[in-house]
């Protein structure tokens, strides 16, 4: 399966389209949005895992549910400005890869994400809702080859359900 052909903006300006991922595998976080605290240590440990993707020869793409701005001030406020990432605001990508939207029950009575948010809220890092966020709409593991194919995607049913960098690198 191709990744989407879609042209999406990228945080600082421009935007980011198929063509501009061919060339080397990349790893590919789709978010869910930015007030879930779970998301945001996935999200966390991607950029600080930049180095580890890298130099299994692929890059690291973080694709947000939020505008272009928005995704800026992430990008800006997670020390990741040498990674690329674009604002989703329309969810095209998300519709275009069928990542679904999450059920009050899996998202809300999840055992896992609620450890995981528990250990977010002892560390000092407090969940925010944001005008517009879509509570429910799930995120997405992805990885894809040198071609711009898919090799792997892994559409999680809760906040927690994401796959570690480590894993999503045997892929490449």
């Amino acid at each position: 399966m191709d990744f989407p052909d879609l042209s999406l903006p990228r945080a600082g300006g421009g935007t980011v389209s198929r063509a501009d991922l061919i060339g080397r595998p990349w790893v590919v976080y789709v978010s869910r949005h930015l007030g879930c605290s779970v998301c945001q240590r996935h999200l966390r440990r991607a950029v600080e895992h930049r180095t580890t993707i890298r130099a299994s020869g692929s890059d690291l793409l973080v694709v947000l549910p939020t505008s272009a701005g928005r995704a800026e001030e992430w990008q800006q406020a997670n020390n990741a400005q040498d990674v690329t990432v674009i604002g989703d605001q329309d969810r095209a990508l998300y519709r275009a890869l069928d990542i679904g939207r999450g059920t009050p029950r899996n998202l809300l009575l999840d055992p896992r994400s609620w450890r995981e948010a528990t250990g977010e809220l002892l560390h000092g890092r407090l969940p925010t809702k944001h005008s517009g966020d879509d509570g429910f709409q799930l995120g997405a593991d992805v990885v894809l080859d040198a071609e711009g194919h898919i090799a792997f995607i892994h559409r999680p049913s809760t906040a927690a359900d994401r796959i570690p960098v480590e894993q999503l690198l045997t892929y490449v």
